[in-house]
């Protein structure tokens, strides 16, 4: 089984998450940010 956090950075124009992953055998950084559309021709 997986828990963790998840926290919105307000503090940037753009939306902005950081957390922790936690398991039984690890724990993960991480960093979620936006990024342009591209959009296929």
């Amino acid at each position: 089984m997986f828990a963790g956090t998840l926290t919105r950075n307000v503090e940037t124009a753009a939306a902005q998450y950081t957390g922790m992953i936690h398991g039984a055998r690890f724990d993960i950084a991480i960093q979620l940010e936006t990024r342009p559309k591209i959009s296929a021709r």
